[in-house]
């Protein structure tokens, strides 16, 4: 079963923008482990570690052996499998999961599939995007290494963004998941590219 054919719902898709469900997942997919294992290879409290342990396991994604190791559920395994390309690309999950729960940065990321743009163009590209909230995530996804920075030497000085091969990469898994699940209500990502790229 793939993650579109899984139960992709609301709930789910709450868990993998969660911060930690994913470096969670992609820690156990290696190997079984421990709470001590975990808390300490993640440097989480142990109070934040329980709560998404549960959440994770009552969602199916985990499972508790009774031995004292968790490890992943075939379901669990799908999800792995899923975003297990843009890990293998050097994307971080925590990174994944900061830009599939802000608002923005998705959005962002797909628009700029289309080449590089200057911040006027993506904010008139994306309707209800503010100046602020464009600059924040434009300073985020630079720092997550998504996106690049090209100042333009005129006058007045413009910048362009851009997005790197991981940035890239990324994009196009975005537009891939909301085809496969993900829901388009919940993320707002249809219809920012051209149907000739969709």
């Amino acid at each position: 079963m793939s993650l579109g054919e899984a139960e992709v719902s609301g709930e789910l898709y709450r868990v993998i923008r969660c911060k930690w469900s994913l470096p969670i997942l992609s820690h156990l997919a290696h190997e079984p482990m421990s709470f001590t294992q975990i808390a300490r290879l993640l440097n989480i409290s142990n109070k934040v570690l329980a709560e998404k342990l549960r959440r994770l396991s009552r969602l199916s994604l985990i499972q508790y052996n009774g031995a004292g190791l968790y490890s992943l559920s075939p379901t669990g395994y799908n999800l792995v499998e899923t975003v297990e390309p843009l890990l293998h690309r050097g994307v971080e999950p925590m990174h994944l999961s900061e830009v599939l729960k802000c608002k923005w940065m998705a959005e962002t990321l797909i628009m700029l599939l289309r080449g590089g743009m200057h911040p006027s163009e993506i904010r008139r590209s994306l309707a209800g995007l503010s100046w602020k909230v464009l600059s924040q995530r434009l300073g985020k996804l630079l720092r997550m290494g998504f996106v690049r920075r090209e100042i333009i030497p005129s006058k007045p000085v413009r910048v362009r963004y851009s997005l790197t091969s991981t940035g890239r990469h990324t994009a196009y898994w975005l537009l891939t998941s909301v085809r496969e699940g993900l829901d388009p209500a919940q993320t707002g990502m249809w219809g920012l590219l051209p149907k000739s790229r969709l």
